[in-house]
């Protein structure tokens, strides 16, 4: 019966059995398992992913390298891709009639576009700061006249 001895995998009857000792593991590339141990991905440029399980323990398994999403408006990538850094967000194009461009039989397209600050570029916090405390000094000495 097949068993495995330490690092060594046999088959056969006693005496008569054959024995092999792997040189390296393949990580799994089945995105619902997860490969223990040293390992390494069998398809050139796939990327080998460190993952945890739920008891804390690391695990392997390997992935497709991520496609780039095109920065222009007006192309989009349809299926999954990522932003080229933290200075990109996603974006899911949308049809005509406001939809999103997907159905059963066409995966969704995205592209990716330069993120918009919350307060903009740095020169106009500055302004906006010595703004508000000009105003903040004119309404005081006008009310201080009162």
């Amino acid at each position: 019966a097949p068993g495995a001895v330490g690092e060594s995998f046999c088959a056969g009857e006693a005496g008569a059995e054959l024995c092999v000792e792997p040189q390296e593991y393949m990580c799994t590339t089945d995105p619902t398992q997860c490969s223990m141990g040293s390992c390494r991905c069998e398809t050139l440029g796939w990327v080998k992913q460190e993952l945890k399980t739920l008891n804390g323990t690391t695990c392997y398994t390997c992935t497709q390298p991520a496609v780039s999403c095109p920065i222009f408006p007006a192309q989009c990538f349809p299926g999954n891709c990522e932003c080229r850094g933290p200075d990109f967000v996603k974006v899911v194009h949308t049809n005509s009639s406001g939809g999103v461009t997907s159905s059963d039989a066409q995966p969704p397209c995205f592209s990716c576009r330069r993120r918009e600050s919350a307060g903009g570029s740095f020169a106009q916090t500055v302004v906006t700061f010595v703004v508000c405390i000009f105003t903040g000094l004119v309404a005081g000495c006008g009310l201080q006249r009162l």
